[in-house]
């Protein structure tokens, strides 16, 4: 078993910890497919293909699940807040095995190549250390980092997806709660001490690291067409900027405006689609103003950007986000819009706005598209089946708990939905959910 801890370690503690190999899991056949980002493609339209399949169970995690699921070989790959990342049954929604880590887990995992990696994460907001400190390492020597590290680190963790056997860590000085993606044996990723690295996908070693000029909160890592792309913000999270860089060193290929240090950009089409806001303060304390804007993926340039006319309140529930990352299908592009609690569908070639559907709540997870019918849960704790073409609402379903960031999942006939603490298979029938 390689377990492994990046050079930057220095805690021999930390390395005992997560690097102590108990029991050798039993042998498993390796498991076959992959998940390679957040939401499987650069997209975001988590739609997988299973013909008629479908399931019905709840599995409750006892802790807060905040990142996405990741569905490979009949199972379901999904991290907590009490630190657990676990594999579930498809069809049966029991544990197939689980780990834990030394800090919670809210990233997506990702899986490839037999592996499974999951990213650690505490800050201020999330109870760690609510002070600045400096990071004597790296490219970051003698900078502050604020907020977003802390002196422990994180770590970015591999497991055997099929045994769940722990396979390599490595450290950072920031936090590791924005999901990352693989491509070519490579494993990237942003995160909250303001660098992108590659790290081997076989072992975790270190590869490259690129400074970036801001730290990525919760914003995935997004590969398409040969290029990394990531979101980040600067200037006491005032500033947004998004990044391509090349894979196989990390160098800065363009630099564009707009974007999100919350929210992962999304590809489709030659076109680099970034959500976003303007903070300013207003009556009611903090708001903001919506920017949805799309570039050209190859050299950065504007194609349009859109603007909300008011600035509007966002709150804490479900999660902290003001932006989220929208979904490219079926020739559209649809983006909730969290501090107006709507939803909105573009014209992804002019930014010219289809429809707009108002919901109850906040809409803090991106939607996905089955056949005609768009999926989207809001901090209301409704989740909606909508006319992907028109905006009607088809039918409403009501849950115990806020939906937060984590977004649906279709495999076959069945939607994997997060609520609170529970993980939902419910079967749907001509987009209703039964």
């Amino acid at each position: 078993m390689n377990c492994r801890v990046g050079a930057r370690a220095p805690f021999a503690a930390v390395a005992a910890l997560l690097c102590a190999c108990a029991r050798s899991a039993p042998h498993a056949a390796a498991l076959t497919g992959s998940w390679p980002q957040y939401q499987s493609d650069a997209a975001h339209n988590a739609v997988i293909a299973g013909g008629a399949l479908r399931a019905r169970w709840t599995f409750d995690a006892r802790a807060r699940i905040n990142g996405g699921l990741a569905v490979v070989g009949r199972r379901v790959f999904l991290d907590t807040f009490s630190g657990e990342m676990l594999a579930l049954h498809f069809t049966t929604g029991k544990i197939a095995w689980k780990q834990r880590a030394d800090n919670l887990v809210m990233s997506t995992p990702v899986v490839g190549d037999g592996l499974v990696i999951f990213g650690t994460g505490r800050n201020g907001a999330s109870g760690g250390t609510n002070k600045s400190f400096v990071y004597a390492g790296g490219a970051q020597t003698g900078k502050t980092i604020d907020f977003w590290g802390r002196p422990a680190g994180d770590h970015v963790l591999a497991f055997d997806a099929a045994t769940g056997a722990r396979r390599w860590v490595y450290r950072t000085a920031g936090e590791d709660m924005p999901s990352p993606a693989i491509a070519d044996g490579r494993v990237f990723f942003a995160n909250g001490d303001g660098n992108a690295y590659a790290l081997s996908l076989k072992n975790g070693r270190a590869l490259w690291q690129q400074s970036l000029g801001g730290i990525a909160t919760m914003a995935s890592a997004n590969f398409a067409a040969g290029t990394l792309f990531v979101s980040v913000c600067s200037h006491a999270m005032r500033r947004a900027h998004t990044l391509a860089l090349a894979p196989t060193t990390g160098r800065v290929l363009w630099r564009a405006p707009y974007g999100n240090c919350d929210s992962a950009p999304t590809y489709a089409r030659g076109r680099l689609f970034l959500s976003g806001v303007a903070g300013n303060r207003a009556p009611f304390g903090f708001g903001s103003r919506a920017i949805i804007a799309a570039v050209d993926a190859r050299s950065g340039r504007m194609l349009w950007v859109y603007r909300s006319k008011h600035a509007r309140p966002y709150s804490k529930v479900g999660s902290s986000e003001r932006a989220i990352a929208g979904t490219f299908a079926n020739g559209i592009y649809f983006q909730p819009v969290p501090t107006a609690d709507e939803l909105l569908a573009f014209d992804p070639a002019t930014g010219a706005i289809r429809w707009r559907f108002r919901s109850s709540g906040a809409i803090k997870m991106s939607p996905i598209v089955v056949g005609g019918t768009l999926f989207v849960g809001d901090a209301a704790g409704l989740f909606y089946s909508i006319d992907a073409r028109s905006g009607r609402l088809l039918a409403v379903k009501m849950f115990a708990h806020p939906f937060a960031t984590a977004p649906p999942v279709a495999f076959g006939r069945t939607l994997l939905l997060v609520n609170g603490t529970r993980v939902f298979a419910l079967p749907f029938v001509h987009g209703v959910l039964r």
